[in-house]
């Protein structure tokens, strides 16, 4: 098992910056295209949901992504934030109304993680995603 910890700023620019360095460790890890992409798609939402609602109103704070590579089973991504948290737990994840302009993130991760969480430790807000790789997805092992 390999574990990577990636830190920056809470601000749009630095975010996708590090939610692509997520993704250029899972694509050096994995050979399925189509994973990249819907982990590409997870953690910017969840980073760009950091950005948009954790430090609202507040001074930009940190934004973690903990990448751990568990060959041939799975990954798993943890994006944190140290902001304001959600209003209510445990957090209900449902897609918006058809008409809605915004609120479907959660509910797109949670579609592509085999296993969603969200939850509180301490101050610390965590999303959470498992994903499962299938053994011979995996970049064979020099």
């Amino acid at each position: 098992m390999t574990k990577f910890h990636l830190l920056t700023k809470a601000l749009p620019a630095a975010s996708r910056q590090l939610s692509k360095a997520a993704v250029h460790i899972v694509a050096d890890t994995i050979l399925d295209k189509d994973k990249i992409f819907n982990i590409d798609l997870a953690l910017s939402e969840a980073c760009a949901n950091v950005v948009r609602h954790a430090y609202r109103d507040m001074e930009p704070g940190d934004l973690e992504i903990v990448v751990t590579l568990d060959p041939p089973r799975f990954i798993e991504i943890e994006v944190s934030d140290w902001g304001r948290g959600f209003g209510t737990w445990p957090v209900n994840v449902k897609n918006a109304a058809p008409h809605a302009e915004g609120g479907r993130g959660l509910f797109i991760m949670s579609e592509l993680a085999d296993i969603f969480d969200i939850r509180k430790e301490c101050e610390k807000n965590i999303i959470y995603m498992k994903i499962k790789v299938e053994e011979q997805l995996w970049t064979p092992s020099e």
